[in-house]
């Protein structure tokens, strides 16, 4: 992992190095499998198309076979199952013709296995792991038995047999010393673990569970019993290995001109077991060390962005390490003079922090709630948030605070029990049976809500009404927003109409990108968005063909509030904007003349206040 970055060097040095087309494939190939390997499956395909042009064009059919098996493995990463399929049965064939050894017949029974588990096919995946298990044991190939071992754990997993699955990654940590394969491993079976403890640990599913942690509150986390605890304690072992090997990865791209949207790739690829090890250290009644582990994925991108830039313009003084430690965060939230509440959605569990600055110390108080699709009228909180909640609020935004009626039901009332209730009782209890009039809120993707249209404890006024909210993406940007001059973060309306960057719905042409034909849909909420944000401000938005590239890329540059509402790459962080051409024709033009990377981004000279 220190090394990543010189690896991407070195691969791409032999690239322009190379003799002979034997070479360049070779190099193709291993800087396509670096790619795929950070979760870069897009730049993965790029790489791998590549070789297997080369080993078309050479002859080597074995290469060529294993060339369709990578690109099959990169398009599972895609999730385009077709050409995944398609690649990799083509693999298989070759295979079974020209290198009907045991190692690479397993190898690519293995891939077809993990494309047909994507796919949900779970036991025709089983089928094609036990195949490769039984080529990989016949033909002593160590490495291909710990990756058996791995994916039949895989499909033990998601069909909830945690000890079978929990057995099968043992096997694959004990058979490998591959490092790459024991994080794997040790990522898996430490969410294995989590899930039987949770699985063996009796709960009440009927609505929504709170527990607090704090001892002014009536009630208080009941003790776990100590298998349990043992369980959680092991998976908490596990994934903190897989933590370490993160930050490793994320440290060696620093710097790099690739450093950016590969930490975004990073971030996206470990959420799963971001979520994990906190649901296992609040198990084990370790309630800020899961805030701390919560923050250091939190806007992670950004901030260490913010944090680069900053120093070196010597605009702040920076004196905290990254990521976070505990005692930074303390003295962070030290320096505000309100209370800060940190949310966090785990997949399993809703968690809230309260954190109180009061003489010189720092009171951390916390709930966590289990969350039920009995709740919603059997949604999730995914869905309820980003589909039932979203369509409402989308719907209805423009109009909502013109006709306000506390006794109207609302779509967020589902929130109050779960969320509103017990803020607002730790909240008090804090202040000695009062509300602040000001509080911080750090919401993670999944507790976007608009709290200050949630209703109060009596139900008699909107909590808008009585609290004003600040929102911060995490603390490390809190951080950097302290350090920095009141002149950089002070945030006021521009009189120029040159001072605004506000885009909305992009006339977004067909496009190539990764060597696929992207045509992406128009988005009349975020032209509404759009509308209403350059009325509010009395400037002009930027919207269809005039919302090119180019245009915003230089409007970046010069203005002082931005705004943007357009499609968006979560994995790989890009905006996808008008082309320089327009966006009426069918003919799809180059992905460069559409979407701006997070590279580019990087390279700017983005000095605007505020970004929405």
């Amino acid at each position: 992992a220190s090394m990543i970055m010189d690896a991407l060097e070195a691969y791409s040095r032999a690239i322009q190095t190379a003799t002979d087309d034997s070479e360049q494939h070779a190099a193709y190939t291993g800087l396509g499998t670096l790619h795929h390997a950070l979760g870069d499956h897009a730049s993965a395909v790029q790489q791998y198309a590549q070789s297997l042009s080369l080993a078309e064009r050479t002859g080597d059919l074995v290469s060529v076979a294993n060339a369709h098996g990578n690109m099959g493995n990169a398009y599972v990463g895609l999730h385009q199952w077709d050409k995944a399929l398609s690649h990799l049965h083509k693999s298989l064939d070759l295979v079974l013709e020209h290198d009907p050894v045991p190692q690479a017949i397993g190898r690519a029974y293995n891939n077809l296995g993990t494309a047909y588990q994507s796919l949900g096919e779970w036991d025709r995946a089983h089928e094609y792991y036990e195949l490769a298990l039984g080529q990989c044991i016949y033909g002593k190939d160590l490495v291909g038995q710990a990756r058996a071992h791995g994916n039949l754990g895989n499909i033990a997993m998601l069909k909830k047999d945690f000890l079978e699955a929990i057995e099968n990654f043992t096997d694959t940590l004990q058979i490998s010393s591959d490092p790459v394969i024991q994080i794997t491993a040790h990522h898996n079976r430490g969410c294995c673990l989590c899930e039987r403890a949770r699985e063996i640990t009796v709960v009440d599913n009927q609505g929504a569970q709170i527990a607090y942690h704090d001892p002014s509150m009536l009630r208080g986390k009941s003790v776990l019993a100590r298998p349990v605890q043992k369980l959680y304690a092991e998976a908490l072992e596990d994934l903190t290995l897989v933590i370490g090997s993160y930050e490793k990865t994320l440290h060696s791209i620093k710097g790099s001109g690739e450093g950016l949207g590969l930490s975004v790739s990073l971030a996206e690829n470990n959420s799963r077991t971001f979520h994990f090890i906190q649901d296992c250290l609040c198990a084990l009644d370790r309630h800020f060390d899961a805030l701390v582990y919560a923050e250091q994925s939190r806007s992670r991108s950004l901030g260490e962005l913010l944090l680069k830039k900053k120093k070196a313009s010597q605009e702040i003084d920076w004196t905290y390490s990254s990521p976070l430690s505990s005692q930074d965060m303390r003295d962070i939230v030290l320096g505000q003079s309100r209370d800060v509440v940190y949310l966090s959605y785990t997949g399993a569990h809703l968690l809230v922090w309260v954190l109180s600055p009061m003489l010189g110390k720092v009171v951390s108080n916390m709930f966590e709630v289990k969350l039920s699709g009995v709740l919603f009228n059997g949604c999730t909180w995914e869905s309820f948030l980003h589909t039932t909640l979203s369509e409402n609020v989308a719907d209805h935004s423009l109009e909502i605070f013109k006709h306000c009626s506390y006794s109207v039901p609302s779509p967020l009332q589902p929130l109050d029990s779960v969320l509103v209730k017990p803020l607002l009782s730790l909240l008090t209890s804090v202040h000695s049976d009062h509300l602040p009039r000001e509080i911080v809120l750090v919401p993670d993707s999944n507790t976007l809500i608009p709290f200050a249209a949630l209703l109060g404890l009596d139900g008699s006024g909107f909590l808008g009404d009585r609290l004003r909210f600040r929102i911060m993406p995490s603390v490390l940007v809190m951080g950097l927003m302290q350090q920095a001059s009141p002149l950089l973060t002070l945030v006021s309306i521009p009189t120029d109409s040159r001072d605004f960057c506000i885009v909305g719905d992009p006339a977004i042409p067909p496009f190539r990108h990764n060597g696929e034909e992207w045509k992406l849909g128009r988005l009349p909420h975020a032209r509404r968005e759009a509308r209403w944000v350059g009325h509010i401000l009395m400037g002009g938005a930027l919207m269809d063909d005039e919302a090119t590239k180019w245009k915003v890329s230089d409007m970046l540059e010069k203005a002082k509030l931005v705004h943007i509402a357009t499609h968006g790459g979560r994995a790989s962080g890009f905006l996808a904007l008008a082309g320089s051409s327009g966006g009426s024709g069918d003919c799809p033009v180059e992905g460069s003349d559409v979407l701006l990377l997070p590279s580019e981004v990087e390279q700017m000279n983005i000095r605007a206040a505020l970004v929405v």
